[in-house]
């Protein structure tokens, strides 16, 4: 059974609203896109700075500013790229695994502060419909990300179009 247009809006206008005071709660810690780096990092054994903002959708020099300056605190560490020696991965220190506990925990003590009157079971029933989301989210990006790979104007099935770019 698919959901209609009003249950998509519904949904649509809480998540939204969710990511506004997700927002807000993120600028007033200041740690935001430091725990969503070592988040990121640390589900890989390693990994590219690139990766790392393609993931989290922020500019390459965003995201290697804030690396280097998390080597420079001991939390993540810089090993060359067997396969490219011009670049580097990253991988996490243990002052790194340590900041990223410390930080999902302080996440956990704010959501438990948000959800004191909720029941236990609709709080379960939350994060399991949210993972399931986002799990269908990462699923239809792949797909999508499948389908449109290859040069802007070609076909999702691989074939040139009749014009390349520059040439209408």
């Amino acid at each position: 059974m698919t959901s209609d247009v009003r249950d998509i809006e519904v949904l649509t206008s809480g998540l939204l609203a969710l990511g506004r005071e997700l927002g807000r709660a993120r600028e007033r810690q200041g740690d935001g896109s430091r725990l969503a780096i070592l988040q990121v990092v640390g589900e890989s054994a390693e990994i590219r700075p690139s990766d790392v903002a393609t993931e989290l959708r922020l500019s390459l020099s965003a995201v290697t500013r804030q690396i280097h300056a998390m080597v420079d605190a001991g939390q993540l560490e810089l090993h060359t790229d067997p396969a490219d020696r011009r670049s580097f991965r990253v991988t996490l220190a243990p002052a790194g695994e340590q900041e990223l506990q410390r930080l999902a925990r302080k996440s956990s003590d704010r959501f438990a502060e948000y959800l004191a009157d909720w029941d236990p079971a609709d709080t379960v029933q939350l994060g399991t419909l949210l993972n399931k989301l986002a799990g269908s989210m990462k699923q239809a990006r792949a797909q999508r990300d499948r389908s449109s790979s290859g040069r802007s104007w070609q076909r999702a099935d691989g074939a040139s179009s009749a014009t390349a770019p520059g040439k209408e």
